[in-house]
Parts: structure tokens; sequence; C-alpha cells
């Protein structure tokens, strides 16, 4: 993901639109303690006119050191911008322009392969 949008077909936790990666991965014990495993970013905050707020709710409150990976994990996902306006975009990062070509996927695959012996 290179372009968040209204951000209602990406799921916040579990995948990855963030310089972070995949949030759950990143902040494991935060997305235990969220009450929205499951949620889109689009119902992990609202817009407040022209600027975006996020409303993270957690099983419990958390504690200090807890609240530091909070501060971190706001950090990593403010770097995106969100497009009030656009539908969100999936970009293919192994291509420039972003297009997927059946040549770059198996280009792709072939480089994640572990070479036989």
């Amino acid at each position: 993901m290179d372009e968040v949008g209204k951000g209602n077909s990406v799921s916040f936790w579990k995948d990855s639109w963030s310089n972070a990666g995949v949030l759950a991965n990143a902040f494991p014990r935060l997305y235990m303690l969220s009450i929205g495993k499951e949620s889109s970013i689009q119902e992990m905050g609202s817009w407040k006119g022209e600027t975006w707020s996020w409303n993270f709710e957690w099983r419990r409150s958390l504690f200090s050191w807890e609240v530091e990976s909070l501060q971190d994990l706001k950090q990593w996902i403010n770097m995106t911008e969100f497009l009030k306006d656009k539908e969100d975009t999936w970009i293919w990062k192994a291509k420039r322009k972003g297009l997927y070509t059946t040549k770059s996927g198996y280009s792709k695959l072939v480089h994640q392969q572990p070479s036989s012996q």
C-alpha cells in the first residue's frame, strides 16, 4: 500500500500500509490490547475538518511503557498522508511505476526462492 485514501478497504493492523510494515507485527502488545483488531483505517479515526484524528480503544488503560509504544506507533502512522476524497490505491512495489506485470511477479518470486544445493 502506498496511498491511503479513505482507508475503508485497508486493515489498520493487518495490512502493510505504513513504513512500519504490518502494525500487528511491529506493535504486538498494542495489537493484543486493541479493541479494533479487525478495524479498517477508517474505523480507527475520523476527519476533524481537514485533519485526520486517531481514536484508539483499548481493553484496559495502558501502562506507561505501553503509552511510549503508542507514541512510537503514532510517529510511524502519522508519516502517511491520508487523502480524504480518494479511494485507497494498492501499489506493486516491485515495479517503479507501481503497476503489476507477470514479469515483475515472476522475478520477485525467483529472487525470494532459497537456492537449492
